[in-house]
């Protein structure tokens, strides 16, 4: 007796004889393979950080196996993509989860994280003076308004 998948029993019922000259063939059904395991994994995270502060452009690319497919990938948080790369560009700062998804035949999800780090002003400020010619008061002295200054 040999039982289905689902483990239900299927019965074979069989009638035999003495007679060498009388014999039956039958083929049953053919059985399909149980679907592969999961075996998808994320082998690497790189992220990125801004190159100014707000300059939303960190990066995040996510490296993952699998002997199925195809792969799918998503990063939710501060801004939400997905593509079949793993490679998502122009990102602000900030945390995000990371979902890869086998599209194959074991069809499963593999997760991570990844933070983008804000920009870092390295670079020290250079003071801009305004070519303007200016007024001073009777004592000689002049107050300086915001319309002096660059921005």
């Amino acid at each position: 007796m040999k039982f289905k998948a689902d483990g239900t029993p299927t019965v074979v019922t069989m009638n035999f004889t003495d007679d060498p000259s009388c014999s039956d063939t039958k083929t049953g059904p053919t059985v399909q393979p149980c679907p592969t395991l999961c075996d998808l994994a994320i082998t690497n995270v790189t992220a990125s950080p801004e190159n100014c502060p707000g300059a939303n452009n960190g990066s995040i690319t996510v490296t993952a196996t699998t002997s199925t497919g195809p792969l799918t990938y998503a990063i939710s948080g501060p801004a939400n993509q997905s593509n079949n790369t793993g490679v998502f560009t122009g990102l602000p700062d900030g945390n995000y989860s990371i979902t890869v998804t086998d599209n194959g035949v074991a069809n499963c999800t593999a997760t991570s994280a990844a933070t983008v780090a804000a920009g870092v002003d390295n670079v020290a400020p250079m003071p801009v003076c305004r070519n303007t010619t200016v007024t001073l008061n009777a004592t000689g002295n002049y107050t300086l308004t915001a319309a002096d200054v660059f921005n």
